[in-house]
């Protein structure tokens, strides 16, 4: 709509076509268990105004247009039942709107509208479907939290006992902020979410954009995101009869598959002090080291710039033991295969006597280095801390 520059009555009767009789919530959420998939977020509204939900604040709806009925509630229903945290985004921007554009100065009473909009329908998203874990800010950066009365939707939506999610940039205070399109430093003591699309460059479904991520990129990502102490988001458009791409559902079976086998390197970890970037990542647990290796060296491997005494050494997949020793700040593994086991992201976990140290030239030598990082990972306890049902 924004980039053709369509007209907007044409635009409203396209939604008269839409029917999503392939719209399979309970199938996603049984693919997203598979998945190890922690929580999710449905775009009940994005930035052309149309939403998902009912609303008395609008007639261009789902329940009102082709799909005669409310989306959001079988998501709801269907995470809810797989124990999966759920979530809601909404876009405060609208692109039918000349007054979204013009902003509060040019256009005071139409930008007025849109906030009052704004504000109806996430009181309605708080509000319809029963306790809501997250709801996902969007499109303020143009004009700024004070225009969208962004302090009142904010306590709002925390009466509800939402957490409230903002994007990189935003003026809104929220308690976690997702980054896109590169994912932050370590450094950002926030809780975080690294936003990815599933595709090359589109978030929406578009057909010409067909290199799917694999589940090698896909998991590689997730362990760096792990390892810098954030989690990952990544996105799917559905097509236009409200179906997942085959090729994203095969995708998180792997992803899946891959979990089940090396959980305990993503969650629950720290972000690591330092990243070996020679062999991958790495995350921390106590005294515990997860090498996630992308880049097999062959028959030895060495790990430099963690002090403490190295109890044993072992894939994480299978707990295959290996042959490792030290040499000062050096962990050596000895008598590898040849191959990666996993070419993915082959998974060591080094066993220590405690928590390791960093070596003293690492803070001189790796840049990207920081002190070790004070609690586990910290999208996940931070806001278990803030709100108690985040389980």
């Amino acid at each position: 709509m924004l980039h053709e520059r369509l007209d907007v009555e044409e635009y409203h009767r396209s939604a008269s076509y839409l029917s999503a009789p392939q719209w399979a919530p309970s199938t996603w959420a049984d693919l997203a268990l598979e998945a190890g998939i922690e929580y999710a977020i449905l775009m009940a509204r994005h930035a052309d105004g149309y939403t998902l939900f009912d609303s008395a604040a609008s007639d261009f709806t789902a329940p009102q247009t082709g799909p005669g009925r409310d989306l959001v509630q079988g998501y709801v229903d269907a995470l809810r039942r797989a124990r999966i945290h759920v979530g809601l985004g909404y876009h405060l921007a609208d692109w039918r709107r000349p007054a979204y554009f013009a902003g509060p100065e040019r256009d005071p009473e139409g930008f007025q509208a849109l906030v009052e909009t704004a504000h109806a329908q996430i009181y309605e998203l708080c509000t319809a479907y029963g306790h809501i874990d997250m709801i996902w800010l969007r499109g303020d950066t143009r004009h700024g939290a004070g225009a969208w009365r962004a302090h009142e939707l904010v306590d709002m939506i925390h009466q509800y006992g939402a957490l409230v999610i903002t994007e990189a940039g935003s003026s809104i205070p929220g308690d976690m902020v997702v980054h896109s399109p590169h994912c932050p430093s370590a450094q950002d003591r926030r809780p975080w979410a690294w936003a990815v699309p599933s595709v090359e460059r589109h978030w929406g479904h578009h057909i010409g954009d067909r290199d799917v991520k694999s589940a090698s990129a896909v998991i590689r990502m997730l362990a760096t995101t792990a390892e810098r102490g954030g989690s990952l988001l990544l996105n799917v458009g559905l097509r236009e009869e409200g179906s997942m791409p085959l090729t994203f559902e095969d995708t998180l079976y792997e992803v899946g598959y891959w979990l089940k086998r090396n959980r305990a390197s993503i969650r629950p970890t720290t972000a690591a002090p330092f990243s070996p970037l020679n062999l991958g990542c790495m995350t921390v647990s106590g005294p515990t080291v997860y090498l996630h290796v992308f880049y097999w060296p062959g028959n030895r491997l060495c790990l430099a710039g963690l002090q403490g005494r190295v109890l044993g050494a072992r894939f994480l997949a299978d707990g295959w033991e290996l042959d490792v020793y030290q040499e000062e700040d050096r962990i050596i593994l000895d008598r590898l295969p040849s191959l990666a086991p996993d070419p993915r992201n082959t998974v060591i976990a080094i066993e220590m006597e405690e928590a390791p140290r960093v070596a003293p030239w690492v803070y001189e030598r790796i840049p990207e280095s920081q002190a070790p990082a004070d609690g586990i990972n910290r999208t996940e306890q931070d806001l278990r801390s803030k709100h108690h049902h985040i389980m």
